[in-house]
């Protein structure tokens, strides 16, 4: 069946050349933008492991009040928006100032003060916080606090990480619209043009740091991996993939070590790269969905994505090249099955989506498209 799909759909059988063009290495390019210059990353191609490139002049100052911690099913983790933000910054050059959003308050006045003093201090031109709750999860950042932190001419950046529309989402804009001075939105069902026009980007995930994935690729990969079976009706798919006699795992988090609680986000994305090929979805219930961080997690781990049908994945990827399209149950073993005896169309798929993140979808375009419009 899955043959069927692929000549009815993918450009890699309709036009071997098409889509891999890209994979050709190309010299390095510079290109000037605002007050810094930034090296093109486009020179990546599928066969490289280097590291992305990308170095500021003159970098602006940044600040980051993002989660420390997370915790997924009652498991503590270190803070995937943290990482991400943080580490790509670093990649950039840019060493960025953190500040705990949930620290313990005792005088919240005093507190808001020094956070102040300590933002202008180190010359802070950029601010990134998490907007989901319209700041109703951090006692310091308050619609107050967040004005006179503009009013020193630090440029506020929010990102509305898992905001849908049907509840509520267009609203958040709106409250944001005059609170923000740039928007970073994942779902492309929101109206983010009519209150952030030229102040947005429209993002698939996080800014995950591609060089952290670049460094621990590894050439020895099994399997199909199903990770978070317990979330968003996966569980199902485990069941029926056991049922028809697919071999899986679904461990993905472990231990810094033996007796600690804290999970390492390394040790999550060393189990990622291992893997052929990864189903997973974002559907939030059966009306809206929205792509969730780990699409980018398992292009830039070059693995083979398997994902939810009907989502809004197709907004920024192209089903049958970049990731596979998963329609039910029995589309999904018949898809499986089908990799598994293409290891080669499997490998291309990968691919694709690796040299689509890498090329459209990179942190030096997210940082230089902000970094331009705010500083």
């Amino acid at each position: 069946m899955f043959a069927r799909y692929i000549r009815l759909h993918s450009p890699l059988v309709l036009n071997k050349v098409t889509g891999y063009s890209q994979f050709a290495k190309c010299q390095i390019k510079r290109h000037r933008v605002s007050r810094y210059e930034i090296l093109d990353p486009s020179y990546l191609n599928s066969s490289e492991t280097t590291s992305m490139v990308a170095r500021l002049l003159n970098p602006p100052r940044v600040a980051l009040a993002l989660p420390i911690e997370a915790s997924r099913f009652g498991i503590k983790m270190e803070g995937e928006m943290l990482f991400a933000y943080r580490n790509s910054l670093r990649s950039l050059g840019i060493e960025a100032l953190i500040l705990d959003p949930e620290c313990e308050l005792e005088d919240l006045h005093n507190t808001r003060r020094r956070i102040l003093a300590q933002l202008s201090e180190n010359g802070i031109q950029v601010l990134v916080i998490q907007g989901d709750n319209r700041l109703n999860d951090s006692p310091i950042f308050s619609t107050e606090f967040i004005a006179k932190v503009r009013e020193n001419n630090i440029a506020i950046v929010v990102d509305l990480v898992d905001v849908f529309k049907m509840y509520g989402g267009n609203s958040t804009l709106e409250f944001f619209s005059n609170r923000a001075d740039f928007l970073i939105c994942h779902n492309s069902r929101l109206n983010v043009g009519k209150y952030f026009v030229g102040r947005s980007l429209i993002w698939p995930s996080l800014p995950y740091p591609e060089s952290f994935y670049l460094e621990r690729h590894s050439q020895e990969r099994h399997g199909l991996l199903i990770p978070g079976a317990q979330h968003r009706g996966r569980q199902y798919y485990v069941k029926y993939a056991k049922r028809h006699g697919l071999e899986l795992f679904d461990s993905l988090f472990s231990r810094t070590n033996q007796t600690s609680g804290q999970y390492s986000y390394e040790n999550y994305t060393k189990r990622l790269c291992k893997a052929d090929m990864v189903f997973t979805n974002g559907y939030k219930n059966r009306r809206e969905s929205q792509v969730i961080g780990r699409v980018s997690e398992v292009m830039l781990a070059k693995s083979a994505l398997l994902y939810e049908s009907g989502s809004d994945i197709d907004y920024f990827f192209s089903p049958y090249s970049d990731y596979v399209p998963v329609i039910n149950l029995a589309d999904f073993v018949d898809k499986v099955n089908y990799l598994i005896n293409n290891p080669l169309h499997m490998e291309k798929i990968a691919q694709s989506g690796h040299a689509t993140i890498l090329n459209k979808f990179s942190t030096s375009k997210f940082w230089s498209t902000i970094f331009k419009t705010v500083c």
